[in-house]
């Protein structure tokens, strides 16, 4: 959806439920990076999974905007929908495509991830039909164990495939990505680096030239400056979500960009004893005031916050009491002076004021998970609102 202007407080729709998302945060973070890169070295927004669930048209156009070179989605179909909104700087889909989605890709000037050669010998033939010149980046794996040439033979007779084809195809990169770079202990990334750095190395010794050469995740950009080599791929950070805790650095002061919130749409006592919800979960030990609020499993709140999960109402913490519902949910308002219908719910995020947040790390550790899925779950049914 288009950007809403700032005066707007909640969505105009059939319910009160909606993701606010502050562009100017997104902004500040990609800028953080811009900052402490080296000069030469280019800046990717990883705006994947609808840039991690706020909007990947409006987020990828801000963080353009705010410095980056570089656009990078996980499939070939989130790559058209930019290229669709008349987004034209370069785009890489960083995981696999199918041989049967590569002209697609190619015709819309995308890059592709390349690791077998199957898809290599697909672009080639794309290339020369429509007479372009497609751009890659190989993929080695250096201990993700996920997708990737697992070894530098492997690599070099990629290599030699691609060179082969150098009319059609041309490899414009070579990428790894860290299993662990935002863990206490630095030695796998430290060792992942290394073998990534030892591939080049054979590649060059051979006479082969990789203009860009990248490793950093958000993690390891902001822990690594010395593996930044030719670009770094911003994703989490560019959110204000720090990968771990021991990465608030001071030179990395980050700004959650989204909340989700919703407004109260009843109220109604609970006697001492009476249940809430399925299952009858929940039981008031005492006089109650329950709280219904608009908002349920089916737009990404998860059911695991049930009787565990809190929201702010007025600027106070109240419990999420019963079952989440698909649709619904309760809390127990009971405290909470001058509470009316349509009162403002902050699920997490921040009211505006000073002190009154929930972290999205917070509700992650209710979740038993991590911040990366809470953000991603909220569905599509969530309009996105966008702060300017």
């Amino acid at each position: 959806m288009n950007a809403i202007a700032a005066q707007f407080t909640s969505p105009t729709g059939s319910r009160d439920t909606w993701a606010e998302v502050m562009l100017p945060a997104i902004a500040h973070n990609m800028r953080l990076f811009s900052r402490q890169k080296a000069k030469a070295c280019r800046l990717m927004a990883v705006v994947k999974a609808n840039a991690y669930g706020h909007g990947a048209v409006e987020v990828a156009r801000t963080a353009l905007s705010a410095g980056a070179e570089y656009l990078g989605v996980a499939l070939v179909d989130e790559g058209l929908q930019l290229r669709e909104s008349g987004i034209t700087q370069p785009i890489l889909v960083l995981g696999y495509t199918p041989p049967h989605a590569v002209e697609a890709a190619l015709v819309q000037n995308i890059t592709l991830t390349v690791f077998t050669e199957e898809v290599l010998e697909e672009i080639i033939v794309c290339a020369r039909r429509h007479k372009i010149k497609a751009r890659i980046h190989l993929k080695y794996d250096t201990g993700m164990s996920r997708i990737g040439l697992a070894s530098i033979p492997a690599v070099t007779r990629l290599m030699e495939q691609a060179s082969a084809a150098a009319s059609d195809v041309i490899v414009e990169g070579m990428f790894t990505h860290f299993a662990d770079a935002d863990g206490a202990d630095p030695g796998f990334a430290q060792e992942q680096f290394a073998r990534f750095t030892a591939c080049i190395k054979a590649l060059e010794s051979k006479g082969f030239h990789i203009p860009i050469k990248h490793c950093c995740n958000s993690a390891a950009a902001m822990r690594f400056p010395e593996m930044h080599l030719d670009m770094i791929r911003v994703g989490i950070a560019l959110y204000g979500l720090y990968p771990s805790e021991q990465l608030r650095l001071p030179e990395y002061p980050l700004q959650q960009a989204m909340s989700l919130k919703t407004r109260i749409a009843a109220l109604h006592p609970a006697l001492p004893g009476q249940t809430v919800g399925y299952g009858r979960t929940y039981r008031a030990a005492d006089d109650t005031l329950i709280a219904t609020i608009p908002i349920g499993y089916a737009d990404g709140l998860s059911r695991s916050l049930s009787n565990c999960g809190y929201a702010l109402v007025r600027g106070q913490r109240v419990p999420v009491i019963g079952r989440i519902c698909m649709d619904q949910a309760m809390l127990d308002v009971s405290g909470v002076q001058g509470i009316s219908t349509g009162d403002e719910v902050v699920m997490f995020g921040s009211t505006g004021r000073p002190g009154e947040e929930i972290a999205l790390g917070e509700m992650a550790a209710w979740m038993n998970t991590i911040h990366y899925e809470v953000i991603c779950a909220i569905s599509q049914r969530v309009p996105r609102l966008y702060r300017q």
